[in-house]
């Protein structure tokens, strides 16, 4: 008749260790390789073939092309600035072999401006480069001209591109991480768009759940694949 009683006890016990087992640290332990699991998971949205011809490098008409494509975006500074910055785009872009199309886009879901005072979070320019990401890949942090900080992030962008798995094959995923760092994009992928608006760790990640004016990388490539005169360098080539 003490069976039962005997069996309740050693349940408890057993629902009270492994109550105890899972601190926090053990929490965190498990959402960490959690988060391992998910980055080495393949993307969802995977590049489609980039089939638009590329076209020469010529500067002159380059940086014409991106002072008109600047305006029709809507660049909020003067002409002058506006031509300043296509001039470092075209540039900057050539030497670095990288989509002229491709940076408009991103520039516009980042800062379209040349100002190059650090914000609140650190970040300077056009690409809005922190100093961590300056670092990264070795550029002089803050940047003191346009050119240092396009420079900057497309080489950031380049290393996001060629060291992640989930980039490697994803644009989408190159700029999501660019955007919220490493450990926020790992923290994404686990999460997903679970929490509500308002809760989000970081700004693009609330982007890309709907819950700002709009989707971080949609807007850079609806920008891009809107000036195809900018198409230097095919988007799966670099």
């Amino acid at each position: 008749m003490e069976r039962p009683k005997v069996k309740t006890a050693l349940l408890v016990i057993g629902v009270l260790l492994l109550a105890g087992a899972l601190t926090p640290s053990t929490v965190r332990v498990v959402r960490k390789q959690k988060a391992k699991t998910a980055a080495k998971r393949a993307p969802t949205d995977v590049d489609p073939p980039d089939n638009t011809p590329a076209i020469a490098w010529d500067r002159e008409k380059l940086v014409d092309a991106t002072d008109a494509a600047l305006k029709k975006e809507g660049f909020q500074q003067s002409a002058l600035e506006r031509r300043k910055l296509a001039v470092a785009m075209a540039v900057v872009a050539e030497q670095e072999n990288y989509p002229l199309d491709f940076l408009l886009g991103h520039i516009f879901a980042e800062h379209p401006s040349t100002d190059l005072t650090r914000n609140s979070a650190g970040a300077v320019g056009p690409l809005q480069m922190t100093e961590i990401a300056c670092k990264d890949v070795g550029v002089y942090y803050p940047p003191m001209s346009l050119d240092q900080a396009l420079k900057a992030g497309i080489r950031y962008m380049k290393k996001i591109r060629r060291t992640y798995p989930a980039a490697k094959v994803s644009l989408r995923n190159t700029l999501r991480i660019y955007g919220m760092g490493p450990k926020g994009f790992e923290a994404y992928l686990t999460y997903e768009c679970g929490y509500t608006c308002g809760g989000y760790p970081l700004s693009v990640w609330a982007s890309e759940c709907g819950c700002k004016a709009y989707v971080y990388t949609d807007r850079v490539l609806t920008i891009a694949r809107r000036h195809p005169e900018l198409h230097t360098v095919k988007w799966n080539a670099w």
